[in-house]
């Protein structure tokens, strides 16, 4: 998570996102593209094109590398999509209020849009609404409890690479690796990386299949109070099912955790 994308729609939970950047910071965070997409009919005003410019300067006197680039688009998804890949970033940081409902741009059915569809990784940053009805963030330490699903082994394609990756750059700790067809699990940390090829030997992911997965993720999330989950890029298909009646669609809908997409390659 060196260089991101940050897209942002003015909204509180956008504000709240951007003032937790240095969560982020332990894994190297070097370069922030702070993207607003401008809906044909909603032109920016002057107060908002300043409130972009003191977001950027505020960035960068945090020590980030960091600019502004707004475009303009009917769909934000796609426009997000399309600047990552026009982009060197790494991951997509998009915030969540977690209830399923669209408060503007980003929250809601955009965020899952790129989630199903971006080929960088991307990190969705819960916010919950509090009992006053104010957006609040669930969980001040994202990074304090983490759930790894793991894919079937023909399917991990570097997946557990990056996770050590992440886990050796952030030194995080306090990970539990999970099959979540079998509910085998394996706590983990940077101080026992173990190679993917034995990972997924002890955890036997070999030929599971793919249908079977959420209930598993869900028993899992019930069961601990995660504050992250990781998923494979594999894993994307069941959250097209985004309906509260589908298991999948319950995780995003309803979890307290943030989430994290990592494409498989």
């Amino acid at each position: 998570m060196q260089e991101v994308i940050v897209p942002t729609d003015l909204s509180r939970q956008s504000r709240m996102l951007l003032d937790s950047m240095n969560e982020f910071a332990r894994f190297g965070l070097k370069k922030i593209t702070l993207l607003y997409v401008e809906i044909p009919g909603a032109p920016l005003n002057d107060f908002m094109r300043r409130s972009l410019q003191s977001t950027v300067s505020k960035l960068m006197a945090d020590g980030y590398q960091a600019e502004l680039r707004m475009v303009q688009g009917r769909s934000p998804a796609d426009e997000i999509l399309k600047a990552a890949a026009q982009s060197s970033a790494d991951t997509i940081i998009l915030p969540s209020s977690g209830k399923g409902k669209a408060t503007r741009l980003l929250v809601g059915s955009n965020s899952l849009d790129v989630m199903r569809r971006a080929e960088t990784k991307v990190f969705l940053k819960r916010f919950l609404k509090g009992p006053g009805g104010g957006i609040s963030e669930a969980c001040t330490l994202t990074f304090k409890r983490t759930l790894v699903v793991l894919p079937p082994k023909e399917h991990d394609k570097g997946f557990l690479e990056k996770v050590n990756d992440l886990i050796s750059k952030g030194s995080m700790d306090n990970i539990l690796l999970l099959n979540p067809v079998s509910g085998q699990r394996m706590e983990y940390g940077h101080g026992s990386i173990k190679a993917p090829e034995a990972l997924h030997d002890e955890l036997g992911t070999e030929g599971y299949a793919l249908s079977n997965i959420p209930k598993g993720i869900l028993e899992a999330m019930r069961s601990d109070n995660f504050s992250l989950l990781v998923l494979p890029g594999c894993l994307r298909e069941p959250l097209r099912g985004v309906l509260r009646g589908s298991p999948m669609g319950q995780i995003v809908h309803d979890s307290k955790a943030s989430m994290l997409i990592i494409p498989n390659q």
